[in-house]
């Protein structure tokens, strides 16, 4: 903590959020540690990223009990492409009172329009420069029932004269347990064209249609019972 706070040039940060689980440390270790940075005044507040739905809820739940700072934040990926957060982690997070911040909302620009079906992607593209293993890899990416989503997700964005990437920000940010996306850009434009979609609000129809062509394969056993039960997922 001493030696990013160092490497940034402040004193305290306003959110300090875990990057993911640790399993080298116990929880009450790191209970405690996010404890001591808030008393030291080296943070206001503290949260986690890509934590499992189980994980969230034991940190807040230790936290409160050992009178830590309450865990305020959870930060995960979360898109028509990535909807598997919906069946535990995002319902944990409103269990424990935490924010739902969401990274990678336009799926690395797979939901801006600006890849098309059997081309390849333009050179300079961060789908172009992706790795063979991530998530965003042509290679993975370039199916059926992801260009199902993309072609509803064009029809949606031209029926409310937005672009598709203003359109699925609108479809994630309204989301049930979502406090808001985070967005990046490489260029002016790209943030003008993402702030744009701040105050868009899509119809009950043209969520429904996203909702629907973008639901994900719901695995086995408790997952189809916990849809079935909850109402969380769809």
């Amino acid at each position: 903590m001493d030696a990013g706070l160092s490497r940034l040039g402040v004193e305290q940060v306003d959110l300090y959020q875990l990057h993911g689980p640790d399993d080298e440390h116990r929880v009450d270790e790191i209970v405690d540690f996010l404890a001591e940075i808030v008393t030291a005044g080296k943070a206001r507040h503290v949260g986690v990223s890509n934590f499992a739905g189980w994980q969230v809820a034991k940190l807040a739940r230790l936290l409160a009990e050992r009178g830590g700072p309450p865990l305020v934040s959870q930060q995960i990926q979360y898109n028509l492409l990535a909807r598997a957060v919906e069946w535990e982690v995002v319902p944990a997070g409103v269990d424990a009172g935490v924010g739902t911040l969401l990274y990678g909302p336009l799926a690395q620009g797979w939901l801006t329009g600006k890849y098309r079906r059997d081309q390849e992607p333009p050179a300079g593209t961060r789908v172009a420069q992706a790795g063979e293993q991530t998530s965003e890899a042509w290679h993975r990416r370039n199916t059926d029932d992801v260009w199902a989503v993309v072609d509803v997700l064009r029809d949606v964005a031209h029926a409310h004269g937005v672009t598709p990437g203003q359109a699925a920000l609108a479809w994630v940010a309204d989301r049930p347990g979502v406090t808001a996306p985070i967005v990046g850009a490489r260029t002016v434009t790209q943030l003008r064209e993402s702030l744009g979609a701040a105050t868009l609000r899509l119809d009950e129809k043209a969520t429904a249609r996203l909702t629907e062509v973008s639901a994900p394969v719901t695995p086995n056993y408790p997952y189809q019972m916990i849809e079935r039960i909850s109402g969380w997922h769809g």
